[in-house]
């Protein structure tokens, strides 16, 4: 682990990174990939981290993981996220391979969530970042 991975976590990502989303009721949200995040992870901990899944719930129209990253350094930081099942208007029925895609969603966002706790994208969740 680099002696410097709390300046390394907390430098905000590139700019250019940063995309934008519809929030619902006239919101957007900031967000960057995951693959950005594992970038920095690698980075900070030469690629000596590992993450944990504990729990995953299914409960429509949303997939739910609970889980952690492990640092290198022994520092686990732990968080839940979700990820919407999209389904048919019609039968409302899930589309194929929604549920699998909504866990990789659900999980991504549990290790956005765990990193932002070391200070890895934490620029995105300050009350300016949502318009």
């Amino acid at each position: 682990m680099k002696d410097n991975w709390i300046e390394i976590a907390e430098t905000p990502f590139d700019s250019s990174l940063v995309r934008e989303r519809d929030g619902g009721s006239g919101m957007t949200f900031s967000y960057v990939e995951v693959k950005e995040y594992i970038k920095k992870l690698n980075d900070i901990c030469d690629y000596e981290w590992g993450s944990d899944i504990r729990e995953i719930i299914i409960e429509h129209p949303n997939a739910i993981v609970s889980g952690s990253i492990i640092l290198g350094n022994g520092i686990t930081k732990s968080d839940t996220g979700s990820g919407t099942i999209s389904i048919y208007r019609d039968s409302g029925k899930p589309m194929k391979d929604a549920v699998g895609n909504a866990v990789k969603a659900a999980t991504s966002d549990m290790i956005k969530r765990c990193c932002r706790q070391i200070g890895i994208g934490l620029e995105l969740y300050e009350t300016d970042g949502a318009s």
